[in-house]
């Protein structure tokens, strides 16, 4: 015979669930109704223009022929999938752009999602599903929000989605699993460094996560984590910036990848 408090909280779980993707989808759909918008038309019309550049040529011959490119390599990756898709499906009933305008908007309003999901699995660790709801709501139906993605055009939530999944990841690590959770963490870190270096200011908590709380025994496993972690995304900003390097050259990469933090600072 099932147990009645097991079948509340279960049927409690499942009503959460289905509010949150309630959320989500309401969270899409009105983002979808303003991302015809001019947004801002520099950054877009950069971000179509670098989509068309990756699509028709190799990486390595990017920051060359972009002409201007004040970002680090990490989102050309994701602006690398939209001009692929642009390019074998829309190119040429796309005389007008229209149709890339939307595409090159697609990633942020994605990411605007993530955030509101996790923002939901972090408030959940310390407070009830109704708080969680509350906090994915105040993000995802934030008119605020949804003009930095949908109307205006820009791309911080992928970064700052990036950076806050890897401190849900860093929270997981609690529960089970420290090592890959940790690991994930800085791998997630990691990437958000390569789309904006805004993240870097985060650097010192996920550092003093690895020595601050707990048993030695479980210290230790953090500190071993955490520098494995740092290995692994040190690791994946090589592999990221090499396709993007002009010579390919594994020891020059990671200078040159620094001159392009340097460019976008100073332009």
């Amino acid at each position: 015979m099932k147990n009645p408090a097991n079948v509340r909280g279960s049927n409690r779980s499942t009503s959460t669930g289905w509010a949150l993707v309630l959320l989500v989808v309401i969270g899409l759909i009105v983002r979808l109704l303003f991302i015809s918008s001019d947004g801002f038309k520099n950054d877009v019309a950069s971000f179509e223009g670098w989509a068309i550049t990756l699509a028709e040529n190799p990486f390595s011959q990017f920051y060359g022929k972009a002409g201007f490119a004040d970002y680090p390599p990490g989102y050309f990756y994701i602006l690398a999938i939209v001009g692929a898709i642009w390019e074998h499906v829309f190119k040429h009933a796309d005389p007008t752009y229209s149709a890339l305008k939307f595409l090159v908007k697609l990633p942020a309003i994605f990411a605007d999602l993530l955030v509101g999901i996790v923002l939901f699995g972090i408030v959940r660790r310390f407070a009830s599903d109704r708080w969680a709801l509350g906090a994915a709501a105040l993000y995802l139906l934030n008119p605020a929000v949804i003009f930095i993605s949908a109307v205006w055009g820009q791309v911080d939530a992928i970064a700052c989605g990036f950076a806050l999944l890897a401190i849900y990841l860093l929270l997981r690590s609690q529960d089970r699993a420290p090592r890959s959770y940790i690991v994930g963490a800085w791998l997630a870190f990691g990437y958000s460094l390569l789309i904006k270096p805004q993240s870097a200011i985060l650097a010192p908590l996920f550092i003093a996560f690895a020595f601050v709380g707990g048993p030695q025994q479980r210290r230790n496993a953090r500190l071993v984590a955490s520098g494995i972690g740092i290995v692994a995304s040190l690791a994946l900003a090589l592999v990221l910036t090499l396709p993007f390097h002009p010579t390919g050259n594994p020891l020059a990469a990671l200078d040159w990848l620094y001159q392009r933090y340097a460019y976008g600072r100073d332009v």
